[in-house]
């Protein structure tokens, strides 16, 4: 009897403990992710170059945290080297340099003119020119200038005509010395100018007066009133060429925008708050801009991004950035701020929590996000095609040696503009990251449940049929 009762238990607990390794396999495994295969079109180059594929939303939805699982190969299917950089755009600050001009040679000319030649070689240009700057102390005067230009070939090119220069400060503080060019000139070799000046000597009205007057006792007989002449010469204390040069300020992100999916909007009264639940594509978001046809409000916000799944299957989110979102249309008073900005985050969900406290919920009608931009940089052979492959589940980062290419991005070298074609799945299966068997902790207490009730279910029927034997 002892030994039918053992062995009747022994059936259904080897029974149930195929049941639960069989459960704990399927709560396991995953479903295996998919990985594509891009063509990459690059412009057409006689010699090694530096290409630059655009990222875009198609690659970091499929692709892993950290884009480890990106490759790129040549026709011959080899592993071509690159690095993936985020996409800065240079600011630029246009200004004027100028410089002394040396060793003029003077001449004068007929009908009271002035010649001054110059010569500007192209080391001494820091940029195109697009002006010459006259050095004087003199005051009140007004003069016509003409520039010439032999780039050496003996033939002169009119700049400039008849520009007028002059000073009005007796009556305005009105004064210009300079002569501008049209366009400015590129300097490539060793140029001669001309300028001529008219009447750099002029006949002007003084400011004092003469008076002699003759008196008979009391009475004025004769009055005679001259203005003095004052002949000033137009004195030159210096010339200086004037060049337009540029340079960067400042790199900073080129910023895009990406679409997000509002999926829902829940107001809780209990927590005085709203939440959105907002959709992505895994882009390197920075930030959120939220439209609403409420006004004259202003709220905190807190932004949570959702963590990878983890093991046991469970949801979390965390806080990445806080934010007040404000709209105040009044007489006098107008605010818009409707951006939330966040430090650089890749996830696939977002949780905007919006807090009310005791006033009424914020209706948002659409959310839009901006985020930056990233890069493949990789050097391009003549004649040969590309292709880059992405997705397929969590791998180690490749290794290269990428040098070349971070020389030159340092150099600042322009970069050919390759292009991402229409992906494809990838029939070859691709190597996903180690996973150890484990299952949902509600699923252990349910096989637990289970193997109880059919336990206690064996044990009473095990002795109801010892009490029929007896």
């Amino acid at each position: 009897m002892n030994r039918f009762l053992h062995e009747y238990l022994n059936r259904r607990l080897l029974a149930l403990a195929f049941a639960l390794i069989l459960s704990s396999i399927c709560f396991a495994q995953e479903p295996e992710p998919t990985r594509f295969s891009a063509p990459v079109a690059v412009p057409a180059a006689e010699k090694t170059s530096l290409a630059s594929l655009t990222l875009d939303s198609r690659i970091y939805a499929a692709g892993s945290r950290g884009l480890a699982d990106l490759r790129l190969f040549d026709s011959k299917n080899n592993l071509v080297a690159f690095i993936v950089q985020q996409q800065i755009v240079q600011r630029k600050e246009r200004s004027t340099a100028k410089r002394s001009i040396a060793s003029p040679e003077l001449k004068f000319l007929e009908a009271n003119g002035l010649e001054i030649s110059f010569s500007i070689a192209p080391e001494k240009s820091p940029g195109p020119l697009n002006g010459l700057l006259i050095r004087t102390g003199l005051r009140e005067f007004e003069r016509r200038a003409n520039l010439d230009w032999d780039q050496g070939k003996g033939e002169w090119t009119k700049l400039a005509s008849d520009v007028l220069l002059y000073d009005y400060s007796s009556v305005i503080d009105l004064r210009n010395l300079e002569i501008r060019l049209p366009q400015p000139l590129e300097i490539r070799q060793l140029s001669k100018f001309r300028l001529t000046i008219d009447k750099v000597t002029e006949a002007q009205e003084s400011q004092v007066v003469e008076l002699t007057r003759r008196l008979r006792g009391a009475n004025e007989e004769y009055r005679e009133e001259r203005l003095l002449v004052n002949r000033q010469p137009f004195r030159i204390e210096g010339l200086e060429s004037s060049h337009e040069t540029t340079r960067t300020v400042d790199d900073s992100p080129l910023k895009s925008n990406y679409p997000v999916k509002l999926i829902s909007q829940e107001d809780l009264k209990e927590s005085r708050c709203t939440v959105l639940a907002i959709e992505s594509q895994g882009e390197p978001l920075t930030g959120f801009q939220l439209q609403t046809a409420d006004d004259n409000f202003s709220r905190a916000v807190v932004i949570e991004a959702r963590e990878p799944i983890s093991e046991n299957g469970n949801e979390t989110f965390r806080e990445v950035a806080k934010g007040t979102i404000s709209k105040v249309h009044l007489p006098g008073a107008e605010l818009d701020r409707m951006e939330l900005s966040l430090p650089e985050t890749s996830s696939s969900s977002y949780r905007l929590i919006i807090f009310n406290l005791d006033s009424q919920p914020v209706k948002i009608s659409s959310v839009t996000a901006t985020g930056n931009n990233y890069q493949l940089f990789f050097l391009a052979q003549p004649g040969e095609s590309y292709r880059v492959e992405y997705g397929g589940g969590e791998v180690e980062k490749p290794s290269f040696d990428t040098v070349a290419i971070s020389t030159a991005l340092q150099k600042r070298l322009e970069s050919l503009p390759a292009k991402l074609g229409e992906a494809t799945k990838v029939e070859t299966e691709a190597t996903p990251k180690p996973r150890s068997w484990t299952m949902p902790i509600w699923v252990f207490w349910l096989v637990a449940a289970c193997l109880v009730a059919l336990i206690g279910s064996g044990l009473y029927s095990a002795a109801k049929r010892v009490d029929g034997l007896e």
